[in-house]
């Protein structure tokens, strides 16, 4: 993160939920408290999410990527005493407007480089210093009271726009839809997930955050998306989680690349991707080429229900790499996305779904 490659084991992670919890709980935080994460998917926001589900408060994720006064609503709706927010600019603009926030009463600033600028926002290492006067066992007595039909979570709908309905989504539902997932795709604890989604959506929080960690899966996350080929070379993923924007980079990239390349190279390239889809000479010499230069070991990108180009589609498949849709994954259009509700004929204990 800012620029610098880190990295956190299992163990990690729940030491640094349970410090956050802590925290939570030196300011109050009680079952059923709605806490504001309005980020990109980014490690300390993951961090902010387990900690609260775990204390059974109801996370209220924002896309970062949709218009400040769209996400400061969905923020009013939800009535959430607590906030973590990550952005310079986003968090000036929300302190100019606290007054419309009446029920707030915590403010966190997520990402090192944006809290000393912003007087009287705490930083989350700041944060977190105010636990340490919870014992650790009250964070563990919390854990042990939320149950399975606890809300976890509120989806907001529509693009959180006015009059847009929100779902709400318990542990139980959470659990059950990311077994279903992690299992549909095979996942196991030697697997690695690069994921450029946000956590404000079913889907998409569903497969870039809750069903690696049902698996034991290693999650990923790029600083920049633009530097998306680069990230996918360093961390080698089997499974990419991008929308489909991000396919059409990659894409790009490869085809500016070739296009300053040696003539030999340069019309290699332009042989095999003419015609993708048909196996060609020219296409056994490049796409394995590419492939490698992509970390070598992806095998499946899962992307949001929208159409993707052919030709975008066809460079990616004569790489053996699939692709695919989130409405048509095994199992899922049952699941997941506007229907929400828990997988039928999978009942699993919950304990497993909490982290601390």
């Amino acid at each position: 993160m800012d620029g610098r490659e880190a990295s956190l084991s299992w163990q990690q992670v729940g030491t640094e939920v349970r410090n956050i919890g802590r925290a939570l709980l030196a300011r109050g935080l009680k079952p059923g408290d709605r806490v504001g994460i309005w980020s990109r998917l980014q490690p300390e926001a993951i961090l902010a999410e387990l900690a609260t589900i775990s204390l059974g408060g109801v996370s209220i994720a924002i896309d970062p990527e949709i218009p400040f006064e769209t996400g400061f609503q969905q923020l009013q709706r939800s009535g959430a005493p607590y906030l973590f927010l990550e952005g310079k600019e986003s968090i000036e603009q929300t302190m100019k407007r606290t007054s419309d926030l009446q029920s707030m009463k915590v403010f966190v600033a997520l990402g090192q480089k944006d809290a000393p600028h912003i007087s009287g926002i705490p930083s989350l290492s700041t944060f977190k210093s105010d636990g340490r006067a919870v014992p650790a066992v009250q964070f563990y007595d919390r854990l042990e009271q939320v149950g399975s039909d606890n809300e976890a979570c509120w989806i907001f709908g529509n693009g959180g726009r006015e009059n847009s309905s929100e779902f709400r989504l318990t542990h139980a539902q959470i659990l059950a839809n990311s077994l279903s997932l992690s299992e549909s795709l095979a996942l196991t604890s030697a697997d690695t997930c690069l994921s450029l989604l946000p956590l404000s959506h079913a889907t998409e929080r569903t497969f870039g955050l809750y069903a690696m960690i049902c698996s034991g899966a290693a999650i990923a996350f790029s600083e920049r998306p633009e530097d998306i080929v680069p990230d996918l070379s360093l961390f080698r993923p089997n499974l990419l989680l991008c929308r489909n924007r991000t396919l059409s980079q990659i894409h790009h990239h490869f085809q500016e690349h070739f296009r300053s390349a040696l003539p030999p190279m340069r019309y290699l390239f332009q042989s095999a991707v003419a015609d993708a889809s048909t196996p060609t000479l020219a296409g056994r010499f490049v796409f394995p080429r590419i492939r490698k230069m992509m970390g070598g070991e992806i095998r499946t990108v899962a992307y949001p229900q929208e159409d993707v180009d052919p030709n975008v589609a066809a460079f990616f498949r004569a790489m053996e790499i699939d692709l695919l849709p989130f409405e048509t994954a095994p199992d899922l259009p049952n699941v997941i996305g506007l229907k929400v509700r828990p997988f039928k004929g999978k009942e699993r204990a919950t304990s497993t779904a909490r982290i601390g």
